[in-house]
């Protein structure tokens, strides 16, 4: 029989189980005691790498980015992947809208990426999470 207590591990983007220095997978309720900065990815990276619907108990809590794989990177698409992260991070009180901050980038002719970064007031004055969406396939890579 399994116990769960209702700790949620930290992951990374891609998926992989965060493990300390003492070799235990780290929990959020751990990291959340220690640095609002960790906690503050982790949520994002719940919300950024979800599809629609794959969050069984939270169907609508994702960013849903799959929409706008396959689109022409205009300045339209840059403000409406901008509307979008910003109202799943905000939209339940995750985030407040005015300590929010998101900007995506045209990583420039040739490229079929986005850069886009994610300023959280009161937590750093630096970003808070960098990334990369590949347009074509959907892929987000972490920068920072």
């Amino acid at each position: 029989m399994s116990v769960y207590d209702s700790n949620d591990l930290l992951f990374t983007v891609g998926g992989d189980f965060l493990v300390g220095p003492g070799g235990d997978m780290l929990d959020l309720d751990v990291a959340v005691q220690s640095d609002s900065l960790i906690r503050a990815k982790q949520a994002i990276i719940h919300r950024l790498i979800a599809e629609r619907g794959g969050w069984g108990l939270y169907p609508g809590l994702c960013a849903g980015l799959e929409r706008f794989i396959g689109s022409a990177i205009t300045p339209e698409l840059t403000k409406a992947l901008e509307r979008q992260i910003r109202y799943i991070l905000t939209q339940d009180g995750l985030f407040e809208p005015a300590n929010l901050n998101v900007k995506a980038i045209d990583v420039g002719a040739g490229t079929e990426a986005v850069i886009i970064t994610i300023y959280i007031k009161g937590i750093s004055d630096k970003p808070v999470f960098v990334f990369g969406f590949d347009i074509q396939t959907g892929q987000i890579s972490q920068v920072i």
